[in-house]
């Protein structure tokens, strides 16, 4: 697993282990990182910019796609996509991503 840490070496309690020390003032860090298959998606769409292509090319359904994708944004807390009815756009946090 990928910890963040700060200056002083400690990690957040979630990301803490026995060789790793957890930082109380921390504790705001304690974030659950995307999971592979999330990032994934957000490629697969990248590529396509397109829902039902996406989720084809991740062999995968649309609504899990774009209930993962929306899972990821509010995990980040960051607009990755845009959606509209006529057109999907990747956010410039999203190409970043």
């Amino acid at each position: 697993m990928i910890g963040i840490s700060d200056r002083s070496g400690c990690f957040p309690p979630a990301q803490s282990s026995p060789t790793q020390k957890p930082c109380p003032e921390a504790a705001h860090l304690d974030i659950e990182m995307p999971n592979l298959r999330q990032l994934e998606y957000l490629v697969a769409l990248s590529e396509t910019l397109h829902f039902r292509r996406a989720a084809e090319r991740a062999n995968t359904t649309q609504p899990t796609l774009s209930e993962q994708l929306k899972a990821l944004e509010e995990r980040l807390g960051l607009q990755l996509v845009e959606r509209s009815r006529s057109r999907v756009a990747i956010t410039p946090v999203g190409r970043r991503s």
